[in-house]
């Protein structure tokens, strides 16, 4: 069989390198923060080098291209201007009516709270107008003071107040990290147009109101950041801000999780009539864009708080249908056309260029094709990275580097390149066009313009999917978010994309209509104007279509529409559901419903109106969700007359029972049935009203919330797919032999070789260091015979083997639970019953509060619950007998009125030793030993056996050999020690350090010198088998515990709050030798790896804990190696 060697260095190499990757991953987050992965898909937008411009990537829906972990994204700023104002060329919002009708928020305070802000940017320069909320600083110095604030500093008269809530430090000079976000989310809202660098002429939705910066950002834990932003919220409020933008939060949490302090908050904004506005944020859907959520988990909403309650509008983000682009221009046949183009590294001004198309960019590709200088034009399905495609094309010598999409009716993508050969994208209808070409030019003349984006507006395919984990429907509105143009770092502009600049063109537009509101209705007490002010925006948008569908996206996915100004303050009419919102969300529905709508006429004018239903689900194909809207039908139309001031009810009724066999056959659990209904005026306009609607045919509450566990789904779970050819029981593992791409439900247990367990019993040895030898990994899987690549699950008569044995040698002692959640839950515990009475726990763990559902692998989430952990006790701390039992987890789904759900395990107790052989011989001369094996990996309890020999003195230290193919032992003359250089002596007439270890599955040890062994043999009439160098005889485990002292540290119950990391590894080495190895060089080989224990997946600080934990990590490697070198200096 093949060896794998493997030596102290590599594996504290591994470590490292495991540990630096920890430190760099990025841990998912609803926020629209820099700091909180926000977006769900394998296309990336790449960070620019240069000083002025930040990426924070974007991912996007394709299932191919680059893929990377996908956030906010900011791109190279533009360097061209065009002179006319920006929104006099693209204003899909329709602003500059509100601006004509009710001003630019002169007067108005709005307030942002974010992750930092460059208070020296140029759109903050102060205003020269008189008609301002505060004057001067003295003024809200004195507002301070009367609502009893001391934190903040005035910067301006456009910056009003500052203040850093994590540090308390009010000059924004403080700390430069992290401004860019929340100077590009600020001045989209409020950025003034006084600056020579904005060359497009750009200004934010409300470019004349003053500004509150309230800076938030990371904290250990969620509930701290919590806390902070209430705070902020009541700042705001207290000093007379009217809308407050977030631009953050915590991807898929629930609002009954949120810190109380928060719901205090927003029930004062509500109250004072304050708007809250929140980025629905970028993780789009369950699985990101690699996976499709499976169609019996129709729950696939991952929209998180505070997006999630009502007390705040939640804004989506879509595609404007133009934008400004660069262009450059096609020549052929004496005639010349524009092509829209974005630009990641500049091609040469005017240059004319020859261009050829090569497919995918690979090496092949490129076979018999004439690409020098010229422009060679990729497909973007073949493209892995930019910077790939770019390095091959460069070695071949091209001029440059045209990416077209693979796909129609889609935007322009920003390219993850800014180095030295020139480089775009263009779309596939351009591509098209070029290939239609017999002879042809390229020139780029670095010139924008105005240009319709392919397939026209559309959701922009981060933007994230409701429902909310607790049913709540989310989100309400749209707003752009691809590609918006704003204040960037360095006084300069720049785009970005991401929900993070949706919502503050959102927050502008609210602020402005609150301003109208205010004083139409002034006889509204400011929550009732704040409600109404609601109702009018989300009765007045557009719903969006699917250009691929040809019907409306999801309510689920763009709330009501885009948000448009014009409609809003020009209506006279808007529409309800029964709860006074909006929106309608029926909850449970049977195949026949009905849709009351109310309408309420505000003016002393007749109205008239046509309406009518859409009615959509999802688009399910072979098992999964295609995340597209499938229309059912629409209604008939009806009439409707309101007298003046009139509110009066309509009810449409819905069937879908011609549609529920096909459905329900597709989505086993349930589908949601949602859409529309369109309110069309009798001159032909068309959704001059409209509210959406959301029902679920089924059970929602009670979906299932647990992916299925590894052990009942070897064939694929969600997240985990074999790869073609795959044996279902093999599973591969990285470098420090653990399973890769673990994503999947289980029971985790610790692996600790024999060698560590016979280290513990030396002087030297620290029982404090044990945890970090172990691997943690999967019960019931094993190191492959013949193959360490590989760790392969176990199964006796078709059920697992799921085994352990509690006898303080930190092998198997314990197992906790793994859980992979679709859904929310709550108030999850383990419980262990006797395999005969399933209605008497034996033992209980403590309770977990929440655990949210795992959205996508980017955030590496472990999904460990350690108060789940059972170490083989009782209720009184009692070893439990050998025998059977069932290990249970409960847990419930967040959702109102959801049923406790349940997951069972048989789980083995077994502490009694495997019986060592007798039948042995040992040839000295050929230096060989040969044991009868008397099992297979097939067999039900034996797992393999090896030989040891143990040397050195001051460090201990094994070698093992496994068999070879021949089924024997080999010990070769001496080895190399990788670590210090020394050869290693094998000396066969040292039998008492070499010793013959059989391990069963369930953990156990039997262990016994070769010296003994052979004794054993010459002594046949003993029938007692020596254990180690003590007495010969196997007693049960469980009644040695009380006679002998644990061999390490035994397992202490966490505090997952504050949970302790492991901070050293044991420095033991095994070298590792066969046959066919013996004779030449062999490296040390340690088979264990840090065990890290990490809290439950259940907070909101998981990117903390990691960096700790890394931390904690690096810090232990330093502390193994000091504890080493002073090993070896005495």
């Amino acid at each position: 069989m093949k060896s794998k060697i493997r030596s102290k260095k590599l594996i504290m190499l591994q470590l490292s390198l495991a540990a630096t990757s920890v430190l760099l991953t990025q841990v998912s987050s609803v926020s629209a923060t820099e700091s909180n992965s926000e977006a769900v898909v394998s296309k990336q937008v790449e960070k620019p080098e240069a000083d002025n411009s930040i990426t924070e990537s974007v991912e996007t829906t394709e299932q191919v291209g680059e893929e990377v972990e996908i956030k906010e994204m900011i791109t190279e700023p533009v360097s061209e201007g065009q002179q006319k104002p920006l929104i006099d060329q693209v204003d899909p919002s329709n602003v500059k009516e509100l601006w004509e009708k009710v001003g630019k928020g002169k007067g108005a305070l709005i307030a942002v709270i974010d992750s930092g802000i460059e208070q020296t940017h140029d759109m903050l320069k102060p205003s020269d107008s008189s008609d301002l909320k505060y004057k001067s600083e003295e003024e809200i110095e004195a507002k301070k003071k009367e609502r009893g604030i001391d934190r903040g500093k005035w910067v301006n008269n456009k910056l009003v107040f500052y203040h850093d809530y994590n540090s308390g430090v009010n000059s924004p000079k403080a700390n430069n990290d992290n401004l860019y976000h929340g100077t590009h989310v600020a001045g989209v809202a409020t950025g003034s147009m006084k600056s020579e660098k904005n060359e497009l002429l750009m200004e934010g939705v409300a470019p004349e109101a003053q500004l509150m910066f309230l800076k938030i950002g990371e904290t250990k834990v969620m509930s701290e950041k919590e806390n902070l932003y209430a705070l902020a919220i009541e700042d705001a409020i207290a000093l007379g801000a009217t809308a407050i933008n977030m631009s953050f939060g915590n991807v898929g949490k629930a609002s009954d999780e949120l810190k109380e302090s928060v719901h205090r908050a927003l029930n004062a904004a509500r109250e004072k009539g304050v708007a809250v506005v929140v980025a629905a944020g970028n993780e789009f859907a369950m699985g990101g864009s690699s996976l499709k959520p499976l169609a019996k988990n129709p729950d696939f909403g991952v929209i998180g708080t505070p997006a999630t309650t009502d007390d705040v509008l939640t804004i989506a983000a879509y595609v404007a249908p133009e934008t400004i682009s660069e262009v450059f221009t096609v020549k052929a046949n004496n005639e010349s056309k524009e092509l829209a183009v974005t630009v990641a590294s500049p091609f040469p001004k005017g240059k004319e260029l020859n261009f050829v198309y090569i497919g995918d960019g690979l090496e092949n590709d490129y076979r018999d094709k004439d690409v020098k200088d010229k422009v060679v034009i990729v497909n973007y399905g073949g493209v892995k990275t930019s910077k790939a495609t770019a390095e091959l094309a460069q070695s071949k010598g091209v001029a440059g580097v045209l990416v077209h999409h693979k796909d129609y009716k889609r935007p322009l993508l920003p390219l993850n390149y800014h180095e030295q050969l020139p480089m775009g994208f263009i779309s596939l209808e351009d591509f098209d066009y070029l290939k239609s070409l017999d002879k042809a030019t390229l020139s780029f003349d670095r010139k924008k313009k105005l240009v319709a984006v392919p397939g026209g507006r559309q959701m922009a395919n981060f933007s994230s999917w409701g429902l909310s984990a607790d049913g709540n429907m989310k989100p309400d509105l749209s707003a752009p978010g691809y590609e918006i143009y704003s204040p960037s770092l360095g006084n300069t502009y720049s785009p970005m994309s991401g929900t993070s600049t949706a919502s503050p063109h959102a927050m502008g537009i609210i602020s402005l209509v609150q301003e109208y509101v205010k004083k139409k209705f002034s006889q509204y007490s400011p929550e009732e104007q704040l409600r109404l002010v609601k109702n009018i925006l989300m009765s007045t948008a557009s719903p969006i279509i699917s250009p691929d569908d040809n019907t409306y996206y999801s309510p689920r996915l763009q709330g009501a529409g885009a948000i448009d100004a014009k409609k809003a303050i020009t209506t006279e009419v808007f529409v309800t559901g029964t709860s006074g919102l909006s929106k309608i969300n029926l909850g449970d529905i049977s195949n026949t419903f009905e849709l009351k709508v109310k309408l309420h006429n505000m003016s002393s004018q007749v109205k008239q109106f046509k309406y009518y239903a859409t009615v959509l689900t999802d688009k399910a194909e072979d098992g999964k969700m295609t995340l597209h809207p499938k229309e059912l039908y629409k209604t008939d139309k009806q009439e409707i007359n309101l007298a003046p001031n009139e509110v009066k009810e309509v009810t449409i009724t819905i069937d879908i029972s011609k549609f529920d066999a096909e459905l329900s056959s597709e989505m086993i659990n349930g589908y949601f049935v949602d859409g529309f209904v369109h309110f069309d005026t009798n001159d032909g306009v068309q959704n001059a009203l409209s509210i959406p609607f959301l029902g679920f045919k089924g059970k929602f509450a009670d979906l299932e919330a647990l992916d299925s566990p590894i052990y009942k789904s070897l064939e694929g779970t969600f997240y985990y797919t074999p790869e073609e050819g795959q044996d279902k029981l093999d599973f591969k593992v990285d470098g420090i032999q653990q399973i890769k791409n673990s994503h999947f439900t289980g029971l985790m247990t610790d692996f600790t070789p024999w060698s560590i367990v016979e280290g513990s019993k030396s002087e030297e040895f620290s029982a404090e260091l044990s945890p970090e030898i172990s691997i943690e990994d999967f019960l019931g899987s094993y190191t492959k015979e013949g193959d360490e690549t590989v760790r392969r699950f176990h199964f006796q008569d078709g059920k697992p083997y799921l085994a352990i044995s509690p006898n303080g040698d930190n092998n198997m002692d314990s197992l906790v639970f793994k859980g992979i959640f679709l859904r929310n839950v709550k108030d999850i515990k383990a419980q262990v019953f006797k395999n005969d009475d399933l209605t008497t726990p034996i033992w209980e763990s403590q309770v977990t509060p929440f655990a949210q559902k795992h959205v996508n692998t980017n955030e590496l989430k472990q999904g460990i619950l350690e108060r789940t952990r059972w170490a083989g006790k009782d209720s009184s701390g009692g070893t439990v007998k050998e025998g059977k039992y069932v290990y249970r987890v409960i847990y419930t789904p967040i959702a109102k009125g959801a049923k406790e759900q349940s997951v069972d395990f048989n789980i083995l107790v077994d502490l009694t030793l495997p019986d060592l052989p007798k039948d042995i011989s040992f040839d000295s001369e050929a230096r060989s030993l040969t044991i009868p094996k008397g099992f297979s990996e097939d067999s039900n309890n034996a797992y393999r056996d090896r030989l040891y020999y143990k040397y050195g003195d001051e460090v201990i230290n094994f070698i093992f050999f496994d068999r070879d193919e021949n089924g024997q032992f080999i010990l070769p003359t001496e080895v190399e020690d990788e670590l210090s250089g020394e050869m290693i002596t094998i000396d066969i007439s040292k039998m008492d350090r070499l010793y013959y270890v059989l391990e069963d599955r369930a953990g156990n040890y039997s262990a016994i010198t070769l010296e003994e062994l052979l004794k054993n043999k010459e002594n046949e009439k003993s029938n007692e088998i020596l254990v180690g160098q003590q007495t010969p005889v196997l007693p049960k485990r469980e009644n040695q515990l009380n006679k002998q002292k644990p061999l390490v540290k035994p397992h202490v119950p966490v505090n997952e709050e504050k949970e302790s990391q492991n901070n050293a590894i044991l420095l033991i080495n095994e070298l590792h030798i066969t046959k066919e190895r013996a004779d030449s060089k062999v490296v040390n080989f340690v088979e264990g790896q840090e065990k890290v224990n990490s809290l439950p997946m259940t907070n909101d600080s998981q990117k903390t804990h990691k960096l700790l934990g890394s931390l904690s990590l690096i810090s232990a490697l330093i502390l193994a190696s000091i504890s080493f070198f002073k090993r070896k200096l005495h």
